[in-house]
C-alpha cells in the first residue's frame, strides 16, 4: 500500500527560483528519499484555489509500508535558512480508496492534481460519510479530464495543522481550468436532472446532519500543476 507524506511550502518572498530549487531538492527531497521505503515524490505548484487559503507548492512523497519516518529527524541544517521556504504544514496520511489510474510518480506522473482536504461536521456518522464520499469520488472521476483518484486519511500530524481527510484526483491535462468547466458543468446537468451527468450517480446528493450541515466541510479545495517528479 502508498501512504503519503503531504508538505504544503511557501517560498521567501523575493527568493530566487534556482535558489530555491537547489535547497529544496538537494537539502530535503533527496535527503528523505534515500531512507528506506521511500519511493518518490511529486512537486506541484498551484494552479487556483476555490476554497481554503493554500501556500504556492506542495511535495508529496510516496512511502511503502516499511518505509521509516525516523526521516523527521531532519538532515543537519536542512530547514536552518528560514529566508529561503518555510512549512506550513507536514502530515502523514494512510490510504484508503483508489479508484481508477493512479501513477503517483515517475514517468507517467500526472500533469495536473485536483486536491481537496476535508473533515466531517458535527453529527456526521463516520462509516456512512466514508461510503458515501468514496462512491462520489468514483463519480467525480467519470468527469472529463479526470483519470483517477485516491483517498486518505490522517495518520500523523508532524507540522502545523492539516485536515483528517484529503483526496487526490490525477488529471489527464495540465488545463486545470478547463477541468474546472467540466466539473461544473457536471454538476449541474446533475442538478437540472440531465441523466447523462454522473456527479452523484452512485450516492446521490450529500446527506446533512441533524444540525442542518452537509456531512463533509471543505478545509481546501485546489488545482495544482506539475513542476517535477523524482524517484
Amino acid at each position: 500500500m502508498t501512504n503519503l507524506r503531504i508538505e504544503y511550502i511557501q517560498p521567501a518572498s523575493g527568493i530566487e527560483p534556482d535558489r530555491f530549487r537547489n535547497h529544496h531538492v538537494e537539502k530535503h527531497i533527496k535527503p528523505l528519499l534515500a531512507q528506506p521505503g521511500w519511493q518518490g515524490a511529486t512537486c506541484y505548484e498551484l494552479a487556483s484555489s476555490t476554497i481554503g487559503d493554500i501556500p504556492n507548492l506542495l511535495t508529496i512523497y510516496y512511502l511503502d509500508e516499511s518505509a521509516s519516518r525516523e526521516a523527521d529527524i531532519e538532515p543537519q541544517g536542512i530547514d536552518s535558512d528560514d529566508t529561503i521556504l518555510s512549512f506550513w504544514s507536514i502530515g502523514y496520511y494512510r490510504r484508503s480508496l483508489v479508484v481508477g489510474e493512479n501513477a503517483f510518480f515517475g514517468d507517467d506522473t500526472p500533469p495536473a492534481i485536483m486536491v481537496t482536504l476535508t473533515f466531517p461536521n458535527k453529527g456526521t456518522p463516520a462509516r456512512a460519510m466514508n461510503a458515501w464520499y468514496d462512491g462520489h469520488i468514483g463519480d467525480i472521476v467519470t468527469t472529463d479530464g479526470f483519470r483517477g483518484a485516491a483517498r486518505y486519511k490522517l495518520d500523523e500530524m508532524i507540522a502545523g495543522y492539516s485536515s483528517p481527510y484529503l483526496a487526490v484526483y490525477e488529471l489527464e491535462t495540465d488545463d486545470t481550468g478547463q477541468v474546472a468547466r467540466n466539473l461544473d458543468d457536471n454538476r449541474d446537468r446533475w442538478l437540472s436532472g440531465d441523466p447523462s451527468s454522473r456527479y452523484y450517480a452512485n450516492t446521490g446528493p450529500m446527506p446533512e446532519t441533524v444540525h442542518g450541515e452537509r456531512w463533509v466541510g471543505v478545509d481546501g479545495f485546489a488545482y495544482y500543476r506539475l513542476l517535477e517528479s523524482f524517484r
